[in-house]
């Protein structure tokens, strides 16, 4: 059909849909990825300058994504590929102290900071 240019005529089958999900799963899934662990995160720290603030943002950013079970999309710039909707900004960012917002200038007095994500692919709402 289509090399005669006619239409498909199972481009809407939903049998044709069950068949590739179940062929997907029959021929066994891709390698997973590796979590990450206590002892990889001690081996970074070691290697990061935390007195820099590249390496204190590094430092920061991995313990995030650990705590917090995040894909480095939901708020990283990652491979090359920034999605404004995504990415943690500093405007996500909320620092106060004992109770009271400070505002960003002054977050190095801050004992509490807020992060606020606004994306995660388990959230479906």
């Amino acid at each position: 059909h289509l090399a005669n240019n006619y239409p498909n005529p199972i481009a809407d089958s939903p049998r044709l849909a069950m068949v590739r999900r179940g062929a997907k799963r029959y021929s066994g899934c891709s390698k997973p990825k590796v979590a990450v662990t206590p002892d990889m995160l001690r081996h970074i720290r070691n290697s990061l300058d935390l007195s820099s603030p590249e390496g204190a943002l590094m430092w920061a950013a991995l313990l995030l994504g650990f705590f917090y079970l995040l894909r480095c999309s939901e708020y990283l710039h990652c491979a090359g590929r920034a999605d404004g909707q995504k990415v943690l900004l500093i405007g996500d960012l909320l620092f106060a102290l004992d109770g009271e917002d400070l505002p960003f200038e002054r977050r190095w007095e801050a004992n509490r900071c807020n992060v606020h994500l606004r994306y995660a692919k388990n959230d479906q709402m």
